[in-house]
């Protein structure tokens, strides 16, 4: 985008529309390991790969649980070992902070 070269292209209607739907990846990633963590840019979980299959890829929530399809367009890298153990450390410490206000 370039910017404005006069007080008229400054209107709203000038900048590109926020899309209100996601977006697919520009280049969808490929997972090879059953097992890895992988994202799905559709709906922004984390959730592990299991197989490739007619034309799907079929995940499973990182805790288990049915497997879904979904078009592998929307695939991409999951979280690297550190970032899952923050999270799991930030939600340990989230859930710690609640058991103890309970206690109280």
């Amino acid at each position: 985008m370039t910017a404005p070269q006069s007080d008229e292209d400054w209107s709203l209607a000038a900048l590109s529309p926020v899309p209100s739907r996601p977006i697919p990846p520009a280049k969808p990633y490929v997972p090879t390991e059953p097992g890895e963590l992988v994202t799905d840019a559709q709906t922004g979980q984390v959730a592990v790969y299991m197989a490739t299959e007619g034309g799907k890829v079929y995940l499973r929530g990182p805790r288990g649980g049915v497997e879904r399809a979904v078009d592998p367009k929307w695939i991409s890298p999951g979280p690297t070992d550190l970032e899952v153990n923050l999270r799991e450390r930030n939600n340990g410490s989230r859930l710690g902070a609640r058991l103890h206000r309970d206690a109280s």
